[in-house]
Order: C-alpha cells, then sequence, then structure tokens
C-alpha cells in the first residue's frame, strides 16, 4: 500500500518493475519517472509486466518521459511500452513459472502430507497459469510523454499491450490518460518509411 506521492525526479533511470499480486497506491502518484534502457523482456512502463491474477489500482502517473531507441532490434522482437505498464497479463516463462513454485513449495508449513503439499501448490499456481486476468482500476496517467523509434513497436499512454494471447486477458476499469503525447518514428519521413509495423494508442497500443 503506498502511503504517499514518489517523486523519482532523483532517479535517472528507471528499471521496470515485473507485478505478481496486488499493489494499491493509495490514490497517490508516482512522479517523474524516465526510461531510456530497453530491459532483457522488452516490456517498458513504470511496471514492465503485470502476470497472472493481479491487480494494479488507485495509482496515479504523473509526468513520466519514455524515449526508446529500438531500431537494433532483432526482426524477431517485439517492443511493448505503456506509461504504467507495458504488457498487461504477460505469460510467464517455464523457468518463471519453475522459480514461483519453488518459492511456494519452502513457505509450505513443515510435516504436511505430500498430497495435501501438491494440492496447495497447484492451487496457489494457478493465479500464474491460463485462464488468468490482470487488472488495472481506478488509475490515471498524466502527461506522458513517450517517444519510440524502431520496428514493432506496441504503445499506449497507460498500457501497451492488454492480455497475451488466449487464456491471459487484460482488463481496465475506471482509469484514464490525459495530456501528453506518444510519437513512435515521427522524427522524419526516412524514418517514417524505414518502420512500418507499429500499434500505438492514446490508451492502449493494442486491446
Amino acid at each position: 500500500y503506498q502511503v504517499c506521492d514518489i517523486d523519482l525526479d532523483d532517479v535517472p533511470e528507471w528499471t521496470p518493475i515485473i507485478l505478481a499480486g496486488t499493489y494499491d497506491g493509495g490514490g497517490h502518484a508516482v512522479k517523474n519517472m524516465n526510461i531510456t534502457a530497453i530491459p532483457a523482456d522488452k516490456n517498458i512502463g513504470l511496471f514492465g509486466s503485470i502476470t497472472g491474477n493481479s491487480l494494479l489500482k488507485n495509482l496515479s502517473l504523473e509526468d513520466p518521459v519514455i524515449n526508446i531507441d529500438f531500431s537494433a532490434a532483432a526482426p524477431e522482437d517485439t517492443l511493448h511500452v505503456g506509461g504504467l505498464v507495458g504488457k498487461l497479463n504477460r505469460a510467464l516463462t517455464p523457468e518463471e513459472l519453475e522459480a514461483i513454485k519453488n518459492n511456494l513449495t519452502v513457505d509450505v508449513p513443515p510435516g504436511l502430507p505430500q498430497s495435501v503439499i501438491d494440492a496447495l501448490i497447484a492451487e496457489a499456481m494457478a493465479d500464474f497459469t491460463v485462464n488468468t486476468t490482470s487488472e488495472i482500476e481506478g488509475s490515471k496517467g498524466a502527461n506522458p510523454t513517450i517517444t519510440v523509434k524502431g520496428d514493432n513497436v506496441i504503445a499506449g499512454g497507460l498500457a501497451g499491450m492488454v492480455g497475451d494471447g488466449e487464456g491471459y486477458k487484460g482488463s481496465i476499469k475506471d482509469s484514464y490518460v490525459s495530456g501528453g503525447t506518444i510519437k513512435v518514428n515521427a522524427e522524419s519521413e526516412i524514418v517514417k518509411q524505414t518502420y512500418e509495423n507499429a500499434w500505438v494508442g492514446a490508451f492502449a497500443g493494442v486491446l
């Protein structure tokens, strides 16, 4: 639970977070976020991705600046950029799921029958596998400045991509974006002609 506004003005480079669980902004704001680096998973925002049955609520993101050069990326790579979240409900890799499972195993009380342990872990893992919905509620973005150059870019003021294929859904309620600019391959006519694949929306790049 966030108890006050957070100003990132003194943080030269914000590293996007992966949210697995619930984050309640408490009606407060995160201000002056700056991102120029591309993380390994290529999901960019205050939260790079939100996974499984997770919830982000009651948070304002004010005056974020995201400036990304994706022009050197491999042809098969896709970049997801959003002010609050790059990809809402990203499907986890097998390695990430195994790490979650191992952590859950450590937290199981000792002395339980193996059948009970297996059932508890299976129930908990259901929050991170298929047929899940990641949610954003009661949140907003104010005056985002998002600038990207490159091919295969999905960008939005609040979220880049909502959902990640069948079984991985995203939901955004009572949330909005006000002001700001999103520019993808807009610096020149040559750049526009060089990079043809981009999906851009004031609210979300792909719903």
